[in-house]
């Protein structure tokens, strides 16, 4: 998984989207990052959400959690397991 720059060329414009080892944007994340774009949140604003929605969703997929169903404990191992991400 990975964050990748993207421009859309007719309007020059740079563009933030996470990836799956494919290659292939995860729609969630690409979603929220267009809402940001659209409600004008500056390119750097942008960036740092983008590396931080992919650490998100690394802890989602390596717990085999669904985004959907994500509530106040996951939000707390999820700080736990940024402050220390390998198992002991």
């Amino acid at each position: 998984m990975k964050v990748q720059k993207a421009m859309i060329s007719e309007r020059g414009s740079i563009f933030w989207l996470v990836v799956d080892d494919e290659f292939i944007p995860i729609p969630p994340i690409t979603d929220y990052l267009a809402h940001l774009k659209n409600v004008e949140r500056s390119p750097n604003t942008l960036r740092a959400y983008a590396h931080h929605l992919r650490l998100f969703w690394e802890f989602l997929e390596e717990r085999t959690l669904d985004w959907k169903a994500v509530g106040l404990r996951e939000l707390s191992d999820f700080i736990s397991w940024l402050r220390d991400p390998l198992p002991p």
